[in-house]
C-alpha cells in the first residue's frame, strides 16, 4: 500500500484498514505528546511567573527559562489526502 501525503510516498506493507489503524495510531500518539509538552510549558511559565523576582529562587528559575526554550511542540498539519470510501468487496 503506499500513501501519498504532503507530497511525499510512504510505503506501508499491508492492506488499507492495517494503514488507517497505523496512521491514525501515530497521529493520536502526537496529539498527546503536543499536549503533554503544553501542559509542561503552562507548568514552566508559571514557576517562572512566580519566582523569577524572588532571590533565592532565581537561579531555578533561570534555569527552567532555559528548559523552557528547548520545548519544541510539533505543528500537526492537516492531511493533504482527500478520502474515499472504500469499495465494498465482492464475494
Amino acid at each position: 500500500m503506499v500513501d501519498i501525503d504532503f507530497a511525499k510516498a510512504k510505503i506501508f506493507v499491508g492492506n488499507y484498514d492495517f494503514w488507517y489503524e497505523s496512521s491514525q495510531l501515530a497521529l493520536r500518539l502526537m496529539k498527546d505528546q503536543n499536549k503533554k509538552q503544553e501542559e509542561k510549558i503552562k507548568g514552566l511559565q508559571n514557576f517562572i511567573a512566580r519566582f523569577s523576582a524572588n532571590a533565592s529562587k532565581s537561579k531555578q528559575a533561570t534555569a527552567r527559562k532555559k528548559m523552557l526554550d528547548k520545548i519544541d511542540v510539533f505543528y500537526i498539519q492537516p492531511s493533504s489526502r482527500s478520502y474515499s470510501l472504500p469499495k465494498p468487496r465482492q464475494y
